[in-house]
């Protein structure tokens, strides 16, 4: 699965540095993509990434609304078609 290794939030974006686990050791497809809520169908713009070695750092990065007050916000990965929810939860 992920690991998620570090989540930062700065006034204009969040940033959330994840690897895969070990036993992916066959990927096809990596995507990811923000939700307004617990569903992925929530999600209005997929961003495919390279694929990488395992154990090797990604980056989901999302812009936000400096006026935004939330504290979760719901980042999907997508591992050759398995959804994974990744809640990221940011105290300000």
């Amino acid at each position: 699965s992920v690991t998620i290794l570090k989540t930062t939030k700065t006034d204009k974006d969040i940033k959330v540095e994840f690897s895969l686990v070990p036993n992916e050791l066959d990927i096809k497809m990596i995507k990811y993509g923000w939700g307004t809520n617990e569903s992925p169908d929530t999600v209005n713009n997929w961003i495919y990434m390279e694929k990488k070695s395992v154990g090797e750092t990604m980056l989901a990065k999302t812009n936000i609304d400096p006026t935004d007050n939330k504290k979760e916000y719901h980042l999907f990965v997508v591992i050759n078609n398995r959804v994974i929810y990744m809640p990221i939860n940011i105290n300000s």
